[in-house]
């Protein structure tokens, strides 16, 4: 499936304040703005954009390290990734579903750019469900000689 056509969505935060990561002091003094780019699951056939307009703020709390902060956005990016949330939970469920080039394949016909690597990195990424509690454990004894241990 050739995609002909990209979407460029612009979007800018409109809350008035954001909150520091290292100190959590909510501030509104705006130091600047930039922009970023990410990507996002497609649409129609065609690859999302979306261009980010961000803004970094000054910590008002002397006692902070961090003097200059860029507003956080934890429920639809991770700070400096370059894919949304839902895009790499796209991807993690095709890689766990599939895995490795037959999850690049299908995630090519689904119209989302991926290389096999990276589904594998993105299962990797998920966390490990724990052991629960062990009600046996065995050991096994080797040797390469008869007689020892």
């Amino acid at each position: 499936m050739q995609i002909q056509e990209e979407i460029t969505i612009s979007v800018a935060s409109t809350r008035p304040c954001s909150r520091c990561p290292l100190c959590a002091q909510a501030s509104t003094s705006v130091h600047s703005h930039y922009s970023r780019t990410v990507r996002d699951v497609p649409c129609g056939g065609r690859n999302v954009r979306l261009r980010l307009a961000v803004r970094k703020f000054f910590c008002r709390n002397s006692a902070c390290q961090r003097k200059i902060f860029t507003e956080r956005l934890p429920t639809f990016v991770e700070p400096w990734a370059q894919m949304t949330l839902r895009l790499i939970a796209a991807i993690q469920a095709i890689g766990l579903s599939t895995s490795g080039r037959l999850g690049a394949r299908l995630a090519a016909h689904l119209g989302i750019s991926t290389s096999w690597m990276t589904l594998v990195r993105r299962i990797m990424d998920l966390p490990t469900p724990s052991a629960g509690l062990v009600t046996a454990l065995g050991i096994d004894d080797f040797s390469f000689r008869r007689g020892r241990r």
